[in-house]
C-alpha cells in the first residue's frame, strides 16, 4: 500500500506549528500523524500534497500516475478507532465537518473526485483537528492508547534503586535512560515514557501522562 496525506484549506489553522512543516508531521501522544499511520499500515512509500513551498526545504515526493494510493487528510485524529476505518474503506471517507477525509484509488481519479467534490459534505465519522489546541485536548487519550498498544512496561536492569516508582506497570524507560538519585516517577493518573537518552536529574517528578 502507498500513502498520500494531503492538505486542505484548514492547513492556515495550525500556523505557526506547521509553517515549516506539513501538518502530518505534528506530534500528538509519543508520535506524529505520519508516525502513526506508518506503524499501522506499515506502507511501501509515503507521499505528501502539500504547499509548494515546503519542497525547497524537505523531501517530499508526490504521487505519481499508475499506483494505487490511500490518500488521507493530514490533520486526521490518528486513534486506532479512525485507522481501522482507514483500513477498511473501498472509496470516499469524510470528517465530522464534511471535509474530505480519505480516498483510495489512483491519482488521476483522486484528482478528479477533489473537482467534483469541491463543497462540504453534511459530515462524515472521522474525527480530525481543526485548531492547534485540539492536540492538547486530545493528547492525554492519545499517551494512554499508544502506551497500550506500542509499548510495555519496562525498567531497565542495570539502573540503580535510589529512584521511586508509582504505578511501574505504567513506566516505560529506554535502556538508555540515566536517572539520577530522589527522583520520583508517578505513573498514577496516566503512563510516563522516558525514550533514548534521557536523563533525569536528582528529585525530579515526572507524573503521567508523559511522553
Amino acid at each position: 500500500m502507498n500513502i498520500c496525506f494531503f492538505e486542505d484549506k484548514k492547513t492556515e489553522n495550525f500556523y505557526p506549528l506547521c509553517y515549516f512543516r506539513p501538518v502530518s508531521w505534528l506530534r500528538l501522544g509519543a508520535f506524529s500523524i505520519q508516525e502513526k499511520v506508518r506503524k499501522y499500515f506499515k506502507p511501501q512509500n509515503i507521499y505528501h500534497l502539500t504547499r509548494p513551498y515546503l519542497k525547497n526545504y524537505f523531501d517530499l515526493p508526490e504521487p505519481v500516475e499508475g499506483l494505487e494510493f490511500l490518500f488521507i487528510n493530514s490533520r486526521i485524529k490518528p486513534f486506532h478507532e479512525n485507522l481501522q476505518k482507514l483500513e477498511h474503506t473501498t472509496d470516499i471517507l469524510y470528517l465530522e465537518d464534511g471535509s474530505l477525509g480519505a480516498y483510495k484509488g489512483n491519482y488521476i481519479e483522486f484528482l478528479k473526485m477533489l473537482d467534483s467534490n469541491s463543497s462540504e459534505k453534511d459530515g462524515g465519522n472521522l474525527s480530525a483537528f481543526n485548531y492547534t489546541w485540539d492536540f492538547l485536548y486530545d493528547n492525554e487519550a492519545m499517551l494512554e492508547e499508544d502506551f497500550n498498544y506500542y509499548y510495555k512496561s519496562n525498567i531497565p536492569s542495570n539502573l540503580p534503586a535510589w529512584f521511586y516508582k508509582i504505578k511501574e506497570e505504567n513506566i516505560y524507560l529506554h535502556p538508555s535512560v540515566m536517572i539520577e538519585p530522589g527522583v520520583v516517577l508517578d505513573a498514577s493518573e496516566g503512563p510516563v515514557i522516558l525514550e533514548q537518552n534521557v536523563k533525569v536529574m536528582a528529585n525530579a517528578v515526572i507524573k503521567g501522562p508523559v511522553y
